[in-house]
């Protein structure tokens, strides 16, 4: 994890702020990874009469041999769960999803009394996925799994 902030300018107006953080490896499910990392920019202007700010916030996350929710069939007993460390994905599924967000305001002061300000942002989110959607077929627990692919 990383956070450096500073102030510049003979009247320290113009900042800038760096935050990031990474984090991945193993999980305790057998032949899972997950690899999480964040990082966001602020700036900002502090005038007289103008402010001014900027954030940009990006997110990414990687998963190996995601855990996916079972689907039973209807008819009969559900068996029980196996052992939560067991991975039955298979090893060739993956998730990535990527998210990146801008915002920025600025404000001008009119007079003592009247401020008027601005503000606008937005986002994207990219989700892909490579998994199985696993269906439970009978209460002996043995399951049927469609490869899937999605692009969101």
């Amino acid at each position: 994890h990383v956070d450096v902030s500073r102030r510049f300018g003979s009247e320290r107006q113009f900042g800038v702020r760096f935050n990031a953080s990474y984090h991945g490896g193993d999980t305790p499910i057998d032949d899972q990874t997950r690899d999480v990392s964040v990082g966001a920019l602020a700036l900002d202007y502090q005038g007289e009469q103008l402010r001014a700010t900027l954030d940009v916030i990006g997110q990414r996350e990687d998963f190996q041999a995601p855990q996916r929710p079972f689907f039973p069939l209807s008819g009969f007993a559900i068996p029980g769960a196996p052992d939560g460390r067991l991975n039955v994905q298979q090893p060739w599924e993956w998730s990535k999803s990527e998210d990146l967000s801008l915002l920025g305001r600025v404000e001008y002061d009119l007079t003592d009394q009247v401020t008027v300000f601005a503000a606008a942002g937005g986002g994207n989110s990219r989700i892909e996925r490579l998994f199985g959607t696993p269906v439970i077929l009978n209460s002996a627990g043995d399951v049927s799994i469609t490869p899937q692919n999605y692009l969101f």
